[in-house]
């Protein structure tokens, strides 16, 4: 265990609300981050893409000795909690388990800013399809402006249709 009250790099309090929701911001393998059904409620009530998610919510931080595995948080405590491994501790081998990769800026130009929309443009988020359970959510239609502007664009094409056919 490692006590982290202290460290003021981390946003405890967005961490602790987004616990609440069963997200880790502390764990890159939580399905918040990893599974693109995974529904997110923000405050201003959207949904966020993973790419996204991994770059502004997830919190690369290092909480655990090299040998440990980083196995949740406990914030009434303030602690995290590790497992370790005794055996690969006595032998002194170094094992880094979390995602401690160094985050690059670009340097916005013309080229960059182009090859972002060219990317952009024909990337399709074909993998949505996986989430068919998410089509038959009450709670999430009766609040999804597109569906409810598609089903009265329906209905005026039905009432139309009707009105043409009986015309002829």
């Amino acid at each position: 265990m490692k006590y982290i009250g202290e460290v003021k790099e981390l946003n405890l309090e967005s961490a602790m609300s987004l616990a609440n929701q069963g997200i880790d911001v502390f764990n890159a393998h939580d399905d918040f981050f990893n599974d693109i059904c995974k529904k997110y409620d923000n405050t201003n009530g959207t949904d966020i893409e993973i790419k996204d998610r991994r770059e502004y919510i997830y919190q690369n931080a290092s909480f655990c000795q090299s040998g440990c595995i980083y196995n949740g948080m406990n914030y009434d405590l303030m602690i995290a909690n590790c497992l370790c491994d005794s055996s690969f501790l006595q032998n002194g081998l170094e094992n880094n388990n979390t995602n401690n990769e160094e985050n690059t800026k670009e340097i916005l130009n013309f080229n960059t800013l182009a090859e972002s929309f060219l990317s952009n443009l024909l990337d399709f988020n074909i993998n949505v399809i996986y989430c068919i359970n998410l089509l038959f959510n009450l709670q999430i239609l009766k609040t999804n402006i597109g569906f409810i502007s598609m089903i009265i664009m329906l209905i005026f094409q039905i009432m139309f249709f009707l009105f043409i056919l009986r015309k002829n």
